[in-house]
């Protein structure tokens, strides 16, 4: 869904210059309507949540836990970024590596020019790292109303930040932080909700066919929606539908087991490879499927030596 979503998520731009999709709905490519559907960032946080919080309840977890964690996730961004950031000072010098606050900024993952992409780093470090507290608070509010406050904070942040980038206002970095933070929220207190309901009472199955049909209903639904405002609840809703249905493939298991080890690296290379640095060899592949293919086969390569790398690196710090 990520990668797809950043290929092809290209509103108002001219794809026969881009690429050359074989099938259109009207006026409009099938691959944009289909990216339409991907929102890998609430997919990815109502997992998240989901998983901290059976971390929480079954494991135990405290902040030096998460510190080590979060550093691992951040040493593999970092190898990612010396790897194209160094090519870029020599491909595109006007923008890489900037000045000393903008090499400050993508360091942290504060304010990521170099990869814009990379933007969601931060805002999850921040998720991540006050995990526990959220959870504390849940467990004082109860369920239905840590749902509704992270509703409205989420909605209201996104409200703001919507208004202000309509009007071109710049809000001052710090708030953006907080704002970005709330606007999140929803997602993961979704996925901590999914995993308490869950633990506590077996989820209901539905009959293949109907899960089938719901799943398609939704998902094109989806496809043809105006606005992102509703992507927390329509990732919530086909997590539960995908649920229903029954994995016995092992070969299959492990293949998506593997992708996802892969994930946060493939993440965090993929647009520095089709969008800031090599766009006319990722798009000179023409046919959407094949870029598609291609993207994900570098970004993969590329993730296997992150992560030899940052394995070394943390063996080095005894991050293990």
């Amino acid at each position: 869904m990520m990668i797809f979503y950043h290929l092809f998520n290209r509103v108002g731009a001219d794809y026969h210059e881009l690429c050359q999709p074989l099938l259109y709905i009207g006026e409009r490519p099938l691959v944009n309507i289909i990216a339409n559907a991907c929102h890998p960032v609430a997919f990815f946080l109502i997992l998240s949540g989901y998983g901290l919080s059976y971390v929480w309840e079954n494991k135990g977890n405290n902040l030096r836990q998460q510190g080590r964690r979060i550093l691992k996730l951040y040493i593999s961004y970092w190898i990612v970024m010396a790897i194209f950031v160094g090519m870029g000072c020599f491909i595109n010098p006007g923008q890489y590596p900037g000045d000393f606050w903008s090499i400050i900024g993508n360091v942290t993952a504060v304010k990521t020019t170099w990869n814009y992409e990379t933007w969601f780093l931060f805002p999850y470090v921040l998720l991540s790292m006050t995990s526990m507290w959220l959870f504390r608070m849940m467990d004082r509010l109860g369920n239905k109303v840590s749902f509704i406050v992270a509703f409205v904070l989420s909605f209201g942040s996104a409200f703001i930040i919507s208004r202000c980038s309509t009007k071109g206002i710049d809000i001052n970095p710090v708030i953006n932080v907080v704002l970005v933070y709330c606007d999140l929220l929803l997602d993961f207190i979704l996925g901590a909700l999914l995993y308490r309901y869950a633990a506590r009472k077996k989820i209901q199955r539905l009959r293949v066919w109907q899960a089938s049909a719901l799943l398609v209903i939704i998902v094109g639904l989806e496809m043809l929606s105006p606005t992102q405002a509703d992507d927390s609840f329509y990732a919530f809703f086909v997590i539960l539908l995908i649920l229903q249905f029954t994995y016995q493939n092992r070969l299959g298991g492990a293949f998506l087991a593997n992708l996802g080890r892969h994930s946060m690296p493939m993440w965090m290379c993929h647009t520095f490879l089709s969008i800031y640095l090599f766009p006319n060899f990722i798009y000179g592949f023409r046919y959407p499927l094949l870029i598609f293919l291609v993207l994900t086969a570098l970004s993969y390569a590329i993730s296997i030596v992150v992560l030899k790398s940052s394995a070394v690196l943390e063996n080095i710090l005894k991050l293990h």
